[in-house]
């Protein structure tokens, strides 16, 4: 009776482990998007490039890496909008630390920008007479393209977390 509870134990470890195994045999793209566009892409992903940034050394708040779903409530997006993403935000309402890297689908790129710009006047709006000093630091920021990548940074270093993001992109 020991000997085949230890086989039935054996078993069950044996198809957990397998059936672990081959869930991770897909490939991870951050905003479940493909990584295929006509236009040249970056090495890196979005999701990378925006953590490059968070580890680059600029002083940031709580930050919180955001999903899709609250990506697209709060960017007004879709899924077809966008292939993938990297998009962190303050965690403490009142800071209006961003970082935001999307690859637009094909043919999308306007529509995202023109939402990613909706999203910097909201929290200019939002801060305009909640926290002066970072509605003045959101006004000193601005959407900005590469081919299909659409990117914009508030942060204490918009010059570095930029040039890290323009030199990620090629």
């Amino acid at each position: 009776m020991l000997s085949k509870k230890k086989w039935i134990v054996l078993i069950c470890a044996a198809a957990l482990t397998l059936s672990a195994c081959t869930a991770c045999g897909g490939s991870a793209s951050s905003g479940g998007g493909n990584n295929t566009s006509s236009t040249a892409q970056a090495s890196k992903t979005p999701a990378q490039i925006s953590k490059e940034v968070m580890d680059s050394g600029i002083e940031f708040p709580e930050m919180i890496e955001v999903n899709a779903d609250n990506l697209k409530l709060q960017y007004s997006l879709e899924d077809g909008d966008f292939q993938e993403f990297g998009v962190y935000w303050s965690g403490n309402a009142a800071y209006a630390d961003e970082v935001c890297v999307i690859l637009a689908a094909d043919g999308k790129a306007d529509k995202v920008k023109d939402a990613v710009n909706q999203r910097l006047e909201s929290q200019k709006t939002a801060f305009k007479d909640y926290v002066k000093e970072e509605y003045d630091r959101l006004c000193t920021t601005s959407v900005s393209t590469k081919g299909n990548y659409v990117y914009w940074v508030c942060t204490k270093d918009n010059a570095k977390a930029n040039d890290i993001i323009t030199k990620a992109i090629g």
